[in-house]
């Protein structure tokens, strides 16, 4: 007959002092290493005297907090760890991923290692992405911004005082393309210049001779807010020869303000031009009113 106990056993114990730090034996195994204590102090690390797997209870772990500790060492030197707590070594988890929380509140791995890619948050959760646009990013970390990405408007403004930059406008006469046909020709290839921009020089360079069947002159200015000739007054074809530079009427001594916005464009007159590539470059600044 098996006689039943309907009550605990209460285990009282013994302290032992190991490494400076006292614990409450309650249980130990056959080679007399200690498999069960109690204590306010987790045991030291390379205590001896532990069986693996001993258990080690924090009597004074604060209320929510585990109090439970495992020896994942050896006899000879223990190393207790909380029992749930894991440790970064015994994750599994790919070459070049981490992890991250899903939808459910739950861990889950997320490849990192694509090429030249980064994290990137997107107000729900986080994915590797390659950047586009007009930078490039090496798998080295290095930044390149694309060939002509960043265009005049992403400059700090002109108008803003303390240091800056001064600005170019450039614009192309292609015959080819603007024809040569006397009168006002808006360019295809052109720049606006914004109000208040305040001109400080210019150079017009021919890189195709221009040609006319008649003495042609050509002039130089702005659709709107300066007049046809303001960058240069009419000037005879000839001077248009092939590499041959012209400087803008607009110098650092006699600067121009713009009156509104405007295109810079050219004039023809007295004869059609037939032939002719010139480029116009402008240097402005851009006054705050």
């Amino acid at each position: 007959m098996t006689k039943v106990f309907n009550r605990a056993i209460k285990i009282g114990g013994h302290e032992r002092l190991i490494n400076d730090v006292t614990v409450q034996v309650l249980e130990y195994d056959g080679d007399s290493k200690i498999l069960l204590c109690t204590g306010v102090t987790v045991p030291t690390a390379d205590s001896s005297g532990f069986a693996k797997g001993c258990l080690f209870i924090k009597t004074d772990a604060a209320d929510g907090t585990k109090g439970l500790y495992e020896n994942q060492g050896t006899t000879s030197a223990s190393d207790f760890n909380l029992v749930g707590a894991v440790a970064v070594g015994e994750i599994t988890l790919a070459q070049g991923s981490t992890l991250i929380g899903n939808a459910s509140g739950v861990g889950v791995a997320i490849d990192l290692k694509g090429d030249g890619k980064i994290l990137v948050g997107n107000g729900t959760t986080a994915t590797s992405v390659a950047v586009s646009g007009d930078v490039t990013l090496s798998n080295a970390g290095v930044v390149t911004i694309g060939a002509g990405a960043v265009e005049s408007s992403m400059l700090a403004a002109s108008s803003d005082f303390g240091l800056g930059v001064l600005r170019g406008a450039r614009a192309k006469y292609d015959f080819a393309v603007d024809g040569g046909a006397q009168g006002a020709i808006v360019l295809a290839t052109t720049a606006t210049l914004p109000d208040n921009a305040v001109v400080v020089g210019g150079t017009i360079n021919a890189t195709t001779a221009g040609g006319s069947g008649g003495a042609a002159t050509i002039a130089v200015g702005f659709t709107a807010g300066g007049a046809a000739d303001t960058i240069l007054t009419a000037t005879a074809v000839a001077s248009f020869s092939t590499d041959a530079l012209l400087n803008s009427a607009i110098v650092f001594a006699t600067p121009y303000k713009m009156t509104a916005a405007g295109n810079i464009n050219i004039t023809v007159a007295t004869a059609d031009l037939n032939a002719g590539v010139i480029e116009i470059t402008l240097y402005y600044y851009v006054a705050a009113a």
